[in-house]
């Protein structure tokens, strides 16, 4: 229960030079706050409800520790960093008593988040928030049970926005309360927030998940398939499409339109040119990484 207790992970005995993101110029590591989501959206499989967390003594030290071995980049990899407001500001507080030098990043929520929050973080060295938005559709967020409106959601990208803390927004399509309508406009409406970067992902019915039961509940599902995986796992086992074929290739489809439209606008490729020239080892990742996008969405799938 007590995460202060557990040890500092060796990194020493990894090839450091081999991690990297897309989104950063230098080799980086991850590390967690806490464990655990109080929360109960619909569709995730995060099951530990039980929240428990590090101090800020604690963060402090094992920042300083990464920067020792020449890291420069620190991504903190909680299910969700900002349940207790109060915590995040004494992290920030404590990195700055310090006078620790390193950008970092979190996974966090669109609420609890204020704007003297975002302004510490900032100060503190984080660079950019990954923030689990899912979706725009109020009916939609409230089948999840996301917990969060989205006045909530345009008011933080502002926030953030005001305060030149960049955003990663995940956002996931395919939930059975969306409407031919809002897939149509979704794209313009994202653009509306102008997150700095974007993940667009396809609802998919994880293990234990309040969505997947409700699958077997109403009868789209015959039986419990991942419990049949469980007693007797094959490779590349698949469960059966909880939607039609015809719509999940629209699905798909849209999912690959989306990432193209978002990484191939001028204005973005421009920026992450100018962001990497500086890197050139990030600058060919990234050139890399929008080549194998095309491969991958466009020529591949015609």
């Amino acid at each position: 229960r007590n995460l202060d207790n557990i040890p500092f992970p060796d990194r020493t005995l990894l090839d450091l030079d081999d991690y990297y993101t897309a989104v950063d110029q230098h080799k980086m590591t991850t590390t967690y706050s806490s464990r655990g989501c109080p929360f109960t959206c619909t569709f995730c499989d995060v099951q530990e409800k039980l929240y428990h967390y590090r101090s800020a003594q604690s963060m402090a030290d094992e920042f300083e520790n990464i920067i020792d071995l020449g890291i420069k980049e620190i991504h903190i990899f909680d299910d969700i960093f900002n349940v207790r407001p109060k915590r995040v500001i004494e992290i920030c507080d404590e990195i700055k008593r310090r006078d620790i030098k390193v950008n970092w990043s979190v996974r966090a929520r669109v609420n609890p988040f204020t704007r003297d929050m975002v302004a510490r973080l900032k100060d503190a060295g984080c660079q950019r928030l990954h923030i689990g938005v899912e979706s725009l559709d109020p009916a939609t967020l409230e089948y999840m049970n996301k917990k969060q409106t989205y006045e909530e959601i345009v008011e933080f990208f502002k926030m953030c926005h005001e305060e030149g803390m960049e955003t990663l927004a995940y956002f996931i399509i395919g939930f059975p309360t969306e409407s031919p309508e809002y897939r149509k406009h979704f794209f313009d409406e994202v653009m509306k927030l102008d997150p700095t970067y974007c993940f667009f992902n396809i609802l998919f019915p994880l293990a234990k998940t309040q969505y997947y039961q409700s699958l077997i509940a109403d009868g789209t599902f015959e039986k419990d398939y991942w419990e049949e995986f469980c007693k007797d796992p094959t490779p590349y086992y698949e469960i059966p499409l909880a939607r039609s074929p015809e719509l999940q290739k629209e699905l798909e489809d849209l999912a690959d339109s989306f990432h193209r439209r978002f990484c191939y606008r001028f204005g973005f490729l421009a920026k992450e040119f100018w962001r990497s020239i500086r890197y050139p080892r990030m600058l060919y990742l990234k050139a890399k990484l929008a080549y194998v996008l095309a491969r991958e969405t466009l020529f591949w799938r015609r």
